[in-house]
């Protein structure tokens, strides 16, 4: 593995990322306390109806380009122009049965006007998006995510801006000129902030997606060629299949909840909840965003490599998951009274089961992505979709017998059955993968971590979580050989064959 170009490219994608989730985590915390329970909780379910059709518009052209042109950059030019292609035709064809889904849910299930206007505006920003999405394929295919990260970064910022400035102006009992005509019928003063929010997120993708247009006229230009469509977009679907399953999953519980007629309040208590955990989720998906070029070449040469690869990237990705979701368990009073303040202290009890998940996320995610990188597309999107089903089925199960607990518990009893299916596919029908070994230390640190963080409870919960961080690095590059000489050879030696 190229520690220098993945260090170099985890770096630069971490530190934007990590840019853009910070704004995105202010200003979520600043449209539940300003939209309050009733309005975070429609603005919520507009965002999770969307989420659910937007991620089929891509059917994974954008990441076989990935995949095969990181192997030869010779087909760049083609894969670049059909994936486009591909791309907008499944935006006109998925928004047309989106808003066909929405008038049946408007006239039959009663949905909320404001929300159904959210619904619309997101749905047009979402194609946006996601045409955007696949000029950064095309960056991250060449590797050069400096271009990724600062359009990602110059994204976020335009977002943030735009909606502090709605809830400043709507906060003083008015509403931004650009917003004003789609929400001035509406009565209640949170649904025309969370419409004009939604406004600001079509602006912001629409800038972007220009500006990377201009870019790109630098570029080979893309070129289109009908005839390899088919086998293309065959090759591809696992692919499309597979992301749009796994970015589903976090959504269909709140997709659910609104089938169900779930009050807004407890859509925006779940959600308080949720977006803490999923905020983090980027760490994973960054990582593997970085690396996935290589992996996909060591996916193709030895297998020891491949499983050495996977071996480390599953032993970082654990060291950062467990102590997270470990200290936001115990801690799930204090961090949602901190940060979101009275209203919602109902979320605590299910941030203390949903913190699990981030856990459970950064087990399985590499997992996944070892499936993925030895063209196991199939086997991991068919595992996902299984478990997709679970999640719908024990949702609708549990949701009216055990309220948010019943929803919590459903979502995190499939993320565990989801990394256990990776597990055994993995160590019966590819190799022999060694990811116990890599745990023992993990779980030694956190838990005298959290053991020291319990005993000083009664400190500031930013004191504690400081210390406790500490506490943990200490006795784990104490105790883990392997992770401190993993540690040393990345930021000294630059590269290794390992």
């Amino acid at each position: 593995m190229d520690f220098q170009v993945v260090v170099k490219n985890t770096g630069l994608m971490t530190v934007s990322t990590m840019l853009n989730k910070v704004m995105q985590f202010v200003v979520g915390i600043l449209l539940a306390r300003y939209l309050g329970l009733v309005g975070f909780g429609l603005y919520s379910a507009a965002y999770a109806f969307v989420n659910i059709f937007s991620y089929f518009h891509e059917l994974g052209v954008s990441q076989l380009m990935v995949q095969d042109c990181s192997r030869d950059r010779t087909k760049l030019s083609l894969y670049f122009g059909n994936a486009l292609f591909v791309k907008v035709v499944a935006i006109v064809v998925v928004s047309v049965f989106m808003f066909a889904v929405l008038l049946i849910c408007w006239m039959w299930l009663d949905f909320d006007t404001a929300q159904c206007m959210m619904i619309i505006i997101l749905g047009i920003a979402m194609g946006f998006y996601n045409v955007s999405q696949t000029f950064f394929s095309y960056y991250q295919t060449i590797e050069k995510m400096s271009v990724t990260a600062g359009f990602q970064f110059l994204q976020a910022l335009l977002i943030a801006i735009m909606t502090l400035g709605v809830l400043f102006v709507t906060h003083n009992g008015a509403v931004l000129r650009v917003s004003k005509y789609l929400v001035s019928y509406f009565s209640v003063s949170a649904s025309q902030g969370a419409t004009a929010v939604t406004a600001t997120h079509l602006i912001s993708y629409v800038l972007i997606t220009v500006l990377l247009l201009l870019v790109l006229r630098k570029q080979p230009k893309p070129i289109k060629d009908v005839s390899k469509l088919p086998k293309m977009v065959g090759e591809g679907l696992p692919f499309g299949l597979q992301r749009a399953v796994s970015s589903i999953i976090p959504n269909a519980t709140i997709f659910v909840m609104s089938i169900l007629v779930v009050s807004s309040e407890e859509v925006a208590i779940f959600r308080a909840a949720q977006i803490l955990v999923i905020t983090l989720v980027f760490l994973p998906n960054t990582f593997a965003y970085a690396i996935y070029p290589i992996l996909f070449r060591l996916g193709a040469g030895e297998q020891i490599r491949h499983q050495t690869a996977m071996e480390k990237v599953f032993k970082i990705l654990a060291a950062v998951g467990i102590p997270v979701s470990f200290f936001f368990c115990v801690f799930s009073t204090e961090i949602i009274g901190l940060i979101y303040g009275a209203e919602y202290s109902s979320s605590a009890v299910v941030f203390a089961v949903l913190s699990w998940y981030f856990a459970l996320e950064c087990l399985s995610y590499p997992l996944g992505e070892a499936l993925m990188t030895r063209n196991r597309q199939w086997q991991r999107t068919i595992m996902q979709g299984v478990c997709l089903i679970l999640l719908v089925g024990l949702t609708l199960w549990a949701q009216p017998r055990y309220g948010l607990m019943g929803s919590s518990w459903s979502i995190l009893l499939v993320e565990g059955f989801l990394f256990l299916g990776y597990y055994l596919y993995i160590r019966v029908r590819m190799y022999p993968i060694r990811i116990w070994r890599q745990l023992p230390s993990v779980l030694m640190s956190s838990a005298l971590a959290i053991g020291l963080a319990y005993l000083i409870r009664n400190w500031h919960v930013v004191l504690v979580a400081c210390l406790a961080a500490m506490v943990y690095f200490a006795v784990l590059f104490a105790i883990d050989k392997d992770l401190r000489q993993l540690l040393l050879r990345i930021l000294f030696k630059g590269s290794t064959d390992g």
